[in-house]
């Protein structure tokens, strides 16, 4: 019996990608760790300059220039553009290795033969354009031209909330009943609900503008100016044009004592730091998912996080929010969870911990395989492997 078989292409990502590489690497355990049924067979296969160490096969794609290339020769010919649909070097690649269906998990989707699925993380760019990490127009419009050439032509595309699949139609006019919610997923470590909270309020979010590490600032400001309480945190990232802002607003609020600015810290130190906090701080204006609440769910620690569109349907009613453009909202929040004793909060961290039990994975993979075979029938009324009677 000819097993159906379903390439999952991702980024050889390195942990300095942030949350991606987190997420990435989960889904990718998940898809290891289950029994698949006997007709699936599933390839991992790594995108880029070097091979991963998860991956069944690595997929070298054209360098910068040569893209580049293409592009341009795209944008002249439509007859082009056909012909690299069964011609390009992925094509190829899918059909050396007879792939039925693709899944482009944190690489840019291609449109080839094979029908392929894809991953929206967030739609940012339509949500909040006047960012400068999504609004300049060169990024504008790179975001979008993508999104409107290949969103209309996936057989499945996968988001994580109910808000995330109304922005993916509403945006784009993609057909619901094409869009799937699997949420993210966060794989499982041991059970760290302590009383020992004596470390500083982390912020683990790269240095975009988006994630509004000014109203952290802000909001420590106004406890020690107004409410007379010292609060630490600690901002963990890389920069990615924002940060020599924030340095200054902490220096000109005279914050250097309070706020440390650590940047990229290893896997390792980061569940650390977690373990030792006091809480996560998420003030960041969009989602409509995000990583670092589930994290911070895992490791046992309270969550003050935006009240963003999406963001209590993948949380739930266990975090602390607010209001990510009033900063008195914010210190008004951290001083609550400052006052309350841990006895309090204990009944709480346990109950988001047990939040967790259906978005570890394995979850993630069990749900993957559903959709797969929701889908199935359709990629099955053709031979996706000889694609050239239809060229």
């Amino acid at each position: 019996m000819t097993r159906f078989r379903v390439a999952i292409l991702f980024d050889s990502h390195t942990p300095l990608n942030g949350g991606s590489f987190s997420l990435i690497s989960s889904i990718l355990k998940g898809f290891q760790d289950i029994s698949l049924p006997q007709e699936y067979e599933i390839l991992l296969v790594s995108v880029g300059p070097k091979s991963h160490s998860l991956a069944d096969l690595h997929f070298k794609p054209y360098n910068k220039f040569f893209r580049k290339f293409i592009k341009i020769l795209v944008g002249i010919s439509t007859k082009i553009e056909c012909k690299l649909q069964t011609h390009s070097k992925l094509a190829r690649f899918l059909k050396k290795f007879e792939v039925d269906l693709v899944f482009f998990l944190g690489v840019p989707a291609e449109i080839t033969f094979v029908p392929y699925i894809l991953t929206v993380w967030d739609l940012q760019h339509r949500t909040h354009p006047w960012f400068p990490e999504v609004g300049s127009h060169k990024a504008w419009k790179g975001r979008e031209n993508y999104y409107r050439n290949v969103l209309s032509r996936a057989i499945a595309v996968i988001v994580g909330t109910p808000q995330g699949k109304k922005e993916v139609s509403s945006f784009y006019g993609v057909y619901e009943d094409n869009i799937y919610i699997i949420p993210h997923v966060i794989g499982e470590s041991e059970n760290v609900t302590s009383s020992d909270r004596s470390g500083p309020y982390i912020y683990p979010a790269q240095f975009w503008a988006h994630k509004n590490h000014l109203a952290i600032v802000k909001a420590v400001e106004i406890l020690r100016d107004k409410f007379g309480l010292i609060v630490k945190v600690d901002f963990i990232g890389s920069d990615k044009g924002n940060l020599k802002f924030i340095q200054q607003v902490i220096r000109e609020s005279n914050l250097e004592n309070q706020i440390t600015i650590l940047g990229f810290v290893s896997e390792e130190k980061k569940i650390e730091l977690y373990r030792s906090s006091r809480g996560l701080i998420y003030s960041s204006f969009s989602g409509p998912e995000n990583l670092p609440p589930l994290e911070a769910y895992d490791a046992g620690i309270p969550v003050i996080y935006s009240d963003f569109p999406g963001a209590r349907e993948q949380l739930g009613d266990f975090p602390f929010y607010f209001n990510p453009t009033d900063f008195t909202s914010l210190a008004r929040i951290i001083e609550d969870v400052e006052k309350m004793e841990f006895k309090i909060l204990r009944e709480r961290l346990i109950s988001q911990r047990d939040f967790l039990i259906n978005k570890r994975p394995g979850n993630y993979a069990d749900t993957f395989i559903d959709m797969i075979q929701a889908i199935r029938p359709q990629v099955e009324c053709w031979n996706s492997r000889d694609f050239q009677n239809f060229d």
